[in-house]
Formats: C-alpha cells, sequence, structure tokens
C-alpha cells in the first residue's frame, strides 16, 4: 500500500504593507499616539501605497486652517507641509511610492541667471563701484606719494611690501577697529595696525577716534539748547558746531586736537617728515619704531582693477536712472492706489507713497521699477509673500520642535531663552514654553503691569539654516527679488562675491519673536527704537497673534507714569531748592579734565546700571519639557513664576543705558548691532525675586475697547536727508525719553546710533512741528515684505506679536551709503555697540568689482596681477640686474 503524497497547501496573506495601509490602525502621523480618538486617512497616501493618518485633536491643534475633508484630499506630508517633530526635524525627504527610493532632498529652488543677465546685472554693480574705486584709489597714491617723500625716492620706483594673510584672516585697524583692506601702516615689531584714515587725522593734528580716552560723549541740553561736551576745556571746538545736511558732520566730538589729551596720547605725534612712530604701550603700541605702510593686495591690482573697470563701463550701454515722476503715477498723474502705499503727508513731495507690489507681480517681472525706487533710496514693502510658500507653519511651538539640536549644547538651550523685558529694557532668562505661552495669552509683572518680552536672532548664536531648515527652505521660497536678497547666488547682492576662502559676515537670515498689544502705552512698549543700518534689509512677517490688553493693565500703566513723573518733580524740586545750577555746574567741572571724562562716562554707566533689574527665571525640570510622543506635557504650562533677579554686571554702553540690546555677531533688519563690552570691576550680582505670570484663562476681566489693528508691527522710516534734523531733534529733547530701568537718557554719543530712543506720536508730531520731517509710517502686515535701504533709520512698535524673519544684502545702488555708514561709524568712541566694523563692506566692494569684470570681459584682475608678479622681478632684483650690465 502506497502512502498517500502529501501536498503542501500555500496560505496566501496579505503583505503586511498592505495590512498597515488598509487595515484599522489609529497611529496618528503628528503624535505618533494610538489612543487619540477618530483619525483622517488621506486617499492620496493611499493611492501611493503609503499610509499617513492623523487624528482630530492634531488637525485642531496644528493646522487649524485645513479642514478635515482637506486632510482626505491632500494632507500635509503630500503638500510637504506636515508639522510633526519626525518632519521638522527630518532630511526633509520623501519615500518615492514605486520604488521606494528617497527623493531627492526639498530646497528652495536655486537662483540661476542666464548669461546675457548676468553680464547687464554685473555691468550695473560696476557703475555703481567705479565712484567709489576711483575715491579708494587716490587714498592709496596720496599715501604712497608720503611714503616716497619719507624714504626719499621717486614714487614710481617705490616698492610697497605685500603683507601674507590667510584668506579667512580678518586684519583691523588698532585703533578705529575699521577693517583694514590694502594699504596701511604697520610696525615690524609689535604688529601694530593703522588705517589710512587715522593716518589722516593724525597729520591734520587730530587725535585718532577710537581710543577710550578719546570716545566723546554729549550732555542733554540745557532749557537754551544743546551743549558739547569734550575732554579738554570748555573753550575747546570740534570740527563742526553749526547744523549741516551732511552726514559726516553730524558726529559729536568725533575728533579733537591731540593737545587736549592727556600727557602720553600728547607724546605721539607725527614727526617733521611725515612719517607716524608706533605709539607708546599704553595704547597698545611698542613706542620704539615707526609704522611702515605696507599692501594686502598686489600693488598693480587696484590700478589694473580701474583701468578694467573704467573700460567696461565706457563701452557698455549708459544706465538709465529714471525721472523724477515714477511709474507709479498714472498718465492724470494720480497715484496707482493697486501698487503703491500712501504712508506720508510732506507737502510738495513726490516720496509720500511706497511702492507696494504683490509676489505675484515680482514674479512676473517687477525688478526695473523696484530699482527704480530703490535707487532713490526708498523702502518697498511685497505683499502676500507667504502665497508662494508650502504653507508650513510659523507658530512658535512648531518652530520650537523643528529646531534641530546641537551635540555641543547644553540641553538647557531648548528649555529657557533670553528674552528683552520692554518695561525696563532687561534681559530675562525665562522657560521657553513660558514665553511662548504669553505669546499669544500675555503676561503680567509686578505692580499689574502688563510684560512684554522679545527674543532676538532666536536660536541664538546659530546658523538659522542648519537650525531650522524646513523653515529657511520656506522663508527662501518667499524671498522677493532674489537677484537682491538670495544670500548664495544673487547677482546684484555684492556680499555674494566674496570667494568661498573668505571669512563672511553674517547676515542671516535671524528670527525674532515678540510680543505686542495695539496701544501704545507710552512705557514698556514692544518696539526696536531708532537705528540706522550699515546694510540693506529686507524683513518678512510671518506669524501673528492678537494679545488682548485688560482695562486694569491699561490702569497699571496710567498709576506707573504718574508716579515716575511725581518721582522727576520731586527730584527736580530738591535740586532746585540747593543750587538749580549745580547739577550743570558739576557736570561741566567734571568734564574739565581727559581723567575725569573717562570717569563721567564708565562710572556714571557702572552707577545707574547696577540698579538694572536682570531678571533670571528659575529653569524647570527637564521633563516638564519633553514631549510625550510629540505632546507637550502639561506641567509646562504653569501660568504663574517666581523669578529671581540680579542687579550689579551690567553691558556697557557709551549712551550708559543700551542695557537689553544684546546681539550676537551680524545683522538683523530691526537691530544688526553687536554686543557692548562688559563694564570692568563691578560688585558682584545681588539676587532677589520677582513674579511674572501669565494673563488668566476667561477670568471676565475687562478688556480695552477698540478696532484691533490689521497689520502685526508699525513701521518708521526716515529718509536720508532728513537724518541731520532727526539727530539735532533727539539731542533737543533727549531727556523726555526713558530707557533702561524707566530712567530718563542722560548720555549720548549718537541719538540714533545709541539706539535708545523711540519716538512716540507725540515726538512724530513735535518733530514735523518743529524740524517739518516726517518718516513713512505704515503697518506691516502678515506675510508682507518691508525692504529698508541701507542709512535710512528706523524703528518699529509690535501691534500684536509677531515672528519675523529678516535678511541682509548689500546692493550696488547703496554701496557707498554703507561705506559712509563704516566711516560714521567708526568716528564713535571704542566700545561702543556699531564700532566694530563686521560688515567689511570695503572688502566686498573690491572682490564684487573682480567678479564683475570677470563676468562681462572674462578677465579675472587679481589672478592676472598675481602671476605677473611671480614673473616679474623686484625693483631690488632689476637694480641688481642694472649694476652688473654696467
Amino acid at each position: 500500500m502506497r502512502p498517500r503524497e502529501r501536498r503542501n497547501v500555500q496560505v496566501v496573506q496579505e503583505p503586511e504593507k498592505t495590512r498597515k495601509i488598509y487595515g484599522n490602525s489609529t497611529m496618528c502621523h503628528q503624535c505618533q499616539r494610538n489612543d487619540s480618538g477618530r483619525v483622517v486617512r488621506c486617499l492620496r497616501c493611499i493611492g501611493a501605497n503609503r499610509r499617513y493618518r492623523y487624528c482630530v485633536k492634531c488637525i485642531k491643534r496644528w493646522y487649524p486652517h485645513l479642514s478635515e475633508d482637506d486632510f482626505v484630499n491632500n494632507c500635509p506630508v503630500c503638500r510637504n507641509n506636515c508639522n510633526c517633530k519626525a518632519c521638522l526635524r527630518g532630511d526633509i525627504t520623501r519615500v518615492s511610492s514605486k520604488r521606494g527610493k528617497k527623493s531627492p532632498e526639498i530646497k528652495a529652488n536655486e537662483w540661476s541667471v542666464s548669461v546675457e543677465d548676468k553680464i547687464k546685472f554685473s555691468t550695473r554693480a560696476l557703475r555703481f563701484l567705479l565712484p567709489w574705486l576711483k575715491e579708494f584709489h587716490q587714498e592709496q597714491m596720496l599715501e604712497r606719494s608720503v611714503e616716497a617723500s619719507i624714504r626719499g625716492i621717486d614714487p614710481g620706483k617705490m616698492e610697497v611690501p605685500l603683507v601674507k594673510c590667510e584668506s579667512d584672516e580678518r586684519i583691523y585697524c588698532d585703533k578705529c577697529r575699521t577693517s583694514i583692506v590694502d594699504f596701511h601702516r604697520s610696525c615690524s615689531k609689535c604688529s601694530y595696525d593703522l588705517c589710512l584714515s587715522c593716518c589722516r587725522e593724525l597729520r591734520q593734528g587730530l587725535t585718532p577716534v577710537g581710543d577710550v580716552t578719546s570716545g566723546k560723549v554729549t550732555s542733554l541740553p540745557d532749557a537754551g539748547g544743546k551743549e558739547d561736551l569734550h575732554h579738554g576745556s570748555s573753550d575747546d571746538k570740534v570740527a563742526s558746531q553749526e547744523p549741516s545736511d551732511g552726514h559726516n558732520d553730524m558726529l559729536i566730538d568725533s575728533a579733537v586736537p591731540s593737545e587736549d589729551h592727556t600727557p602720553n596720547l600728547r607724546q605721539w605725534r607725527v614727526n617733521n617728515n611725515g612719517s607716524i612712530p608706533c605709539p607708546p604701550n599704553e595704547f597698545g603700541g611698542c613706542g620704539s619704531s615707526l609704522l611702515e605702510l605696507k599692501c594686502l593686495f598686489e600693488e598693480k591690482f587696484i590700478v589694473d582693477l580701474l583701468e578694467k573697470a573704467n573700460s567696461v563701463v565706457n563701452n557698455g550701454t549708459m544706465l538709465e536712472l529714471g525721472g523724477s515722476k515714477c511709474s507709479c503715477f498714472t498718465e492724470s498723474s494720480d497715484m496707482n492706489d493697486a501698487t503703491s502705499r500712501k504712508s506720508a503727508c510732506r507737502e510738495n513731495s513726490h516720496d509720500n507713497h511706497i511702492y507696494c507690489p504683490t509676489a505675484r507681480d515680482v514674479q512676473n517681472g517687477s525688478l526695473d521699477h523696484f530699482q527704480e525706487h530703490w535707487l532713490k533710496g526708498h523702502p518697498v514693502i511685497v505683499r502676500d509673500t507667504l502665497a508662494l510658500t508650502s504653507g508650513l507653519s510659523w507658530e512658535p511651538m512648531v518652530m520650537w520642535r523643528a529646531l534641530r539640536e546641537k551635540r555641543d549644547k547644553k540641553k538647557d538651550e531648548r528649555l529657557s531663552v533670553i528674552a528683552l523685558e520692554c518695561l525696563t529694557w532687561c534681559e530675562v532668562d525665562i522657560n521657553i514654553h513660558m514665553f511662548f505661552d504669553g505669546y499669544s495669552r500675555g503676561a503680567v509683572g509686578p505692580e499689574d503691569l502688563p510684560v512684554l518680552l522679545k527674543l532676538k536672532d532666536w536660536p541664538q548664536h546659530s546658523s538659522f539654516e542648519d537650525r531650522l531648515p524646513r523653515h529657511n527652505t520656506e522663508f527662501m521660497s518667499a524671498l522677493p527679488f532674489r537677484e537682491y536678497t538670495d544670500p548664495k547666488s544673487g547677482p546684484l547682492n555684492l556680499a555674494v562675491k566674496l570667494p568661498e576662502n573668505v571669512k563672511k559676515p553674517d547676515l542671516g537670515p535671524k528670527t525674532y519673536i515678540a510680543y505686542g498689544v495695539a496701544q501704545e502705552l507710552g512705557i514698556g512698549d514692544s518696539v526696536t527704537k531708532i537705528h540706522c543700518d550699515m546694510s540693506d534689509a529686507v524683513n518678512i512677517l510671518t506669524h501673528t497673534d492678537e494679545i488682548k490688553l485688560k482695562v486694569q493693565r491699561i490702569t497699571a500703566i496710567e498709576r506707573k507714569k504718574e508716579s515716575l513723573s511725581k518721582k522727576e518733580e520731586n527730584g527736580n524740586c530738591q535740586v532746585s531748592q540747593t543750587d538749580p545750577e549745580s547739577t550743570m555746574r558739576a557736570r561741566r567741572k567734571g568734564l574739565k579734565s581727559g581723567s575725569n571724562m573717562r570717569r563721567s562716562v564708565l562710572d556714571v554707566a557702572s552707577e545707574e546700571q547696577a540698579g538694572v533689574q536682570k531678571a533670571v527665571v528659575a529653569v524647570e525640570a527637564e521633563g516638564n519639557l519633553t514631549e510625550a510622543n510629540g505632546q507637550v506635557s502639561n506641567q509646562s504650562d504653569a501660568d504663574h513664576m517666581d523669578v529671581s533677579f540680579s542687579e550689579g554686571k551690567a553691558e556697557y554702553s557709551f549712551c550708559t543705558t543700551n542695557r537689553g540690546e544684546k546681539v550676537g555677531n551680524g545683522s538683523s533688519s530691526e537691530d544688526k548691532s553687536g554686543s557692548p563690552n562688559d563694564v570692568e570691576g563691578q560688585c558682584e550680582p545681588k539676587v532677589g525675586a520677582i513674579a511674572i505670570s501669565l494673563e488668566p484663562k476667561d477670568d471676565k476681566a475687562l478688556l480695552v475697547e477698540g478696532n484691533q489693528s490689521e497689520g502685526g508691527a508699525l513701521w518708521d522710516i526716515f529718509r536720508r536727508e532728513d537724518v541731520s534734523k532727526l539727530h539735532d531733534y533727539l539731542i533737543k529733547h533727549a531727556e523726555e525719553f526713558r530707557h533702561c530701568n524707566y530712567g530718563p537718557v542722560k548720555q549720548v554719543a549718537h541719538p540714533i546710533h545709541d539706539q535708545c530712543f523711540y519716538l512716540t506720536n507725540e515726538h512724530k508730531k513735535r518733530l514735523k512741528e518743529e524740524y517739518g520731517i516726517e518718516p513713512w509710517t505704515f503697518e506691516q502686515k502678515l506675510g508682507e515684505a518691508v525692504f529698508i535701504p541701507a542709512g535710512c533709520p528706523h524703528q518699529v512698535r509690535n501691534l500684536k506679536s509677531c515672528i519675523k524673519v529678516a535678511l541682509d544684502f548689500v546692493s550696488p545702488e547703496n554701496v557707498q551709503e554703507c561705506i559712509r555708514l563704516t566711516e560714521e561709524f567708526r568716528l564713535l568712541p571704542k566700545g561702543h555697540r556699531v564700532n566694530e566694523d563686521k560688515l567689511e563692506v570695503k572688502k566686498i566692494a573690491l572682490h564684487a568689482l573682480n567678479q564683475a569684470i570677470k563676468d562681462v570681459s572674462g578677465y579675472d584682475c587679481k589672478e592676472s596681477v598675481r602671476n605677473e608678479a611671480k614673473d616679474e622681478p623686484s625693483s631690488s632684483e632689476a637694480a641688481e640686474v642694472e649694476v652688473h650690465e654696467k
């Protein structure tokens, strides 16, 4: 009997992948939980063999602008704007539906131009850079002639020694902290470097600026007008005390005769033959040798650059600069409201409107119109920029979850942030989750006062592109006029012309997050105070949230203002009872010598800022901020915190009240300044405690009535031609402004560059009455990009809680303004917040010139001169050959 053959029957099982897709799984892609209730499945994902689902809770929390039907047809993964933690921090890749391979990384579209446009843009850059190049070359030739006279040789036979400098190395003047680009004087013994501007001032009998003993601070004016204070006697005069239409004369006491300074500095004088000795040890030199003329580029580089630039410009077509009336006007001379926004009411002026196209208009070719306004130094607003993006959320908590970890940073970076508290203008170390809760709810401090906080450059000292890659891609997609603004390849952004191996300035992008309310409070407003940037900037408002101010907060503000007013009146009465002129006489007496002036600056800063509160919020335990399966723990929602603060060591600024303006390297369109130096020798901090709490939810308190502003931020941008009058107004009324710890501003190095004034509506009204000038004033709405030309003073008040992203760039039209500002900043006292030349615009200009010539003609001046120098013998070698031939 044969045994029956056993048959193997295959059991057909549903593929694992199919079961996951079509099964009953309720795992939400956003929160990675399967117990969050009903989920919505994306039909597009199912058709593409993917399995993305979202629970209803996450849809309402993280995507309030999308309906369930939107998720069914096209979920956030399909839209490339999913804001779950994995997608935000991942490598921004998607899985292909058929092959299972990763698709290319999602990036902002790379900017590229045709050969024809490249030549056109490069020729435009050359036309704007050539006038400065001629001035730069003339300055170097004058110094070369002086050196030839000192050596007693013919200028044509003289060689300037070339300094070997690494490409990523920066050389600064040891006196004024300005970047050295080419010709300079240097000590062969101690390597003390001096720029040509400082050399010129020394030969003119002026002490080079930049030293702390020569830093000038202006006192506030008497009732009769303004008074300038000097290191020397009261009879000393500055270069110009009369009002000036030019910018360079506005700096108070920028340089004074050297005999008016300390005996040691008086010893540093130019020799009769024009040579300059190395300064004494007290001022950073060795005092034992002469400063020799040296260069950083090959000698013929600038000459060759000038020759080729002249040739290109002369052979090219003339640049059309436009007429007096722009194309915003219709044929009947009426303003076209579709592309412009009225922002001022100046009489007999054609610049009361701001050019305001949509992002779609920009895409369809509005560059010529933009250039017409940009050339005149006018701001520009581009509307609806977010319409060009994928729609990724800019909500604060989404950005916080998107923040990529830095391996070399402590975990505290994700638990707390350093914010600026706008009431006392001090720094606050606050729990980050509490900060973001207050962004939408508002916060309350002592005396029932509203607390408005600002985050500057978040995440601090980090690359926006590296830490927030998805949001960087989103920002680049929204960026208008990328010919100018693209930070990597914009053909009209001169900053990108620096070679790869050259150290570049930090121009952003940077994020700024701030609370804001519609009402102008008078004190404690969420503002960026008036200042002037040394480069062009674009600022995009990416998110807003409304804080509804309660009546009791307004009452507390009025109480505080009344209290401060009474305190001032009592103080003035006490002074007048003893000696009405005692304060001014003491101030004048203290300025009779340089040493007393130094004490006046440093000690006043130390004494006044010793009372400034630096609030330090106790950092919560790490567990309070951990995300359990993508959801934030409720433990971090504490509405009240006992806050510790320290008073004592404060940051130093020559306006003596620039307490809270602490920024990293680089810029912002709202504030691009560096941090002031710390005051040395101060006492140990004293620790106290205050309380900050979030506004209670649904407490039925009365809210302030009034229409909420449509915009998120109120901008005031001044014309360049009005800067001198604005300067004079601020000096005249400086005592009426408050800055740090509610205190009035008492000393000013420069009223605009100190960034310690904000013009309220009342001050703007008086400014127009007294000086006849007014700014462009407008509200920046969600998705609008504001372009601010270099050299235009501006201020911002947040009408809502706002998130803005800003980027700096250097346009050919404004490069000379950037250079002028660099020269103006170097006249500020050493240690001033903008004294250091971080932009190095002259270096940018030279490299941009060389690249533009190469783009147009294919000729590389730098490489050609370098090869020529290798082939030709030096002048000493040529002389030896000549001797041998004889």
